[in-house]
């Protein structure tokens, strides 16, 4: 799910920046970003699926079988192509357009269709569809709805709307790794919630920054813990970790439970079940709230994320640091994204993915 739209809680009428990346929340109103949008389907071996209901509680749908989105050259053009469903096809009619905002303008208007329509959408001139309208729940007489032509009309406030994009080729898991597979059956992609590659994203970060996604899902980045509590609080999770080193050694673990907890439980880490080739340093952490530099949940007599720079669950104070400082196999810092069964501590590894699925 990239969008989501279902109660008015979330203001969908943004800036350029503001749509670049994530706002709201994954449990709920939500825009996942136009960079992470390019980031996930540059590729263009994408499908999309919206969903949309109205206040009769009736549900349609739209299906492209091709989707990708530009990048910000390009000013996130759409691409999609290969319509089916039942709700009529207002989306093809923007295929090629740019993305459009209350202040960066690309559509073919002589006005400025964001503003007027009081959206943000691949505007041409102006729309027969406007998702990221204002959401005034089947309101039937304003050109700024959140509305799809082909479902009642452009004037239709709809009562939900979910956009999601999926793979055409799926990604099946086994014990070396990750290999792409064809008509998969039980089967669920490895969805990403961290990554450490290069340094290029400061990690050392707050506990309300920690809460939100930062970075870019291209590069690095962290999904944030409200949408990570959102995503695998129903506990039926299972975990994966890639690490490399300097050697260009890769190892991985797993872990066949995995949940995090809500912030009234201060996003709580359940972790159990381990196999792999790097050791465990993580089931130490299990049942440990989250810590970061200014909100300290460990068991120390010190602030353990500002002792070792970083945001992790700690105790007294880690076995991992995955969130610590990239130095890029530096072996003399305690403040190391480091695995301690896998080099150390002190070690702070090249490359590091977290990532889960529904467990099978």
């Amino acid at each position: 799910v990239f969008q989501r739209r279902r109660d008015g809680s979330e203001n969908f009428y943004r800036t350029w920046v503001e749509y670049q990346g994530m706002f709201g929340n994954l449990s709920n109103e939500f825009w996942l970003g136009n960079e992470n949008l390019h980031a996930l389907t540059r590729s263009g071996n994408y499908e999309l699926r919206i969903e949309l209901e109205n206040c009769a509680n009736v549900t349609k749908f739209a299906k492209y079988s091709s989707f990708f989105i530009g990048s910000a050259q390009q000013n996130y053009t759409l691409k999609v192509t290969g319509y089916s469903g039942n709700a009529g096809d207002s989306l093809y009619y923007h295929n090629g357009r740019p993305f459009s905002t209350k202040d960066v303008e690309n559509d073919s208007s002589s006005r400025n269709c964001a503003v007027h329509h009081h959206g943000a959408w691949w505007y041409h001139g102006c729309l027969n569809s406007n998702l990221n309208g204002e959401y005034l729940k089947c309101q039937t007489t304003t050109d700024r709805a959140a509305s799809w032509g082909g479902f009642h009309d452009t004037k239709y406030s709809l009562k939900f709307i979910e956009m999601n994009c999926k793979e055409a080729l799926q990604f099946g898991l086994n014990e070396s790794g990750i290999q792409r597979i064809y008509n998969p059956k039980n089967q669920q992609t490895l969805k990403v919630f961290q990554r450490r590659k290069d340094g290029s994203e400061n990690f050392y970060r707050t506990w309300v920054e920690y809460q939100k996604m930062f970075g870019s899902l291209s590069n690095e980045f962290w999904l944030g813990n409200e949408n990570l509590h959102a995503l695998t609080g129903s506990g039926n999770y299972e975990l994966r970790i890639e690490l490399e080193d300097c050697a260009n050694v890769s190892k991985f673990v797993k872990y066949n439970s995995f949940s995090i907890g809500s912030v009234q439980e201060k996003y709580t880490l359940k972790v159990s079940g381990y196999s792999g080739t790097t050791g465990d340093s993580l089931s130490h952490h299990n049942g440990r709230p989250f810590s970061t530099k200014d909100v300290d949940n460990d068991s120390s007599t010190g602030n353990c994320a500002v002792h070792n720079h970083g945001a992790w669950w700690y105790v007294n104070c880690y076995y991992s640091n995955l969130n610590g400082e990239y130095l890029k196999c530096q072996t003399t810092s305690n403040r190391a994204a480091s695995w301690n069964t896998f080099h150390g501590v002190q070690y702070s590894h090249k490359f590091i993915e977290m990532k889960f699925r529904p467990r099978e």
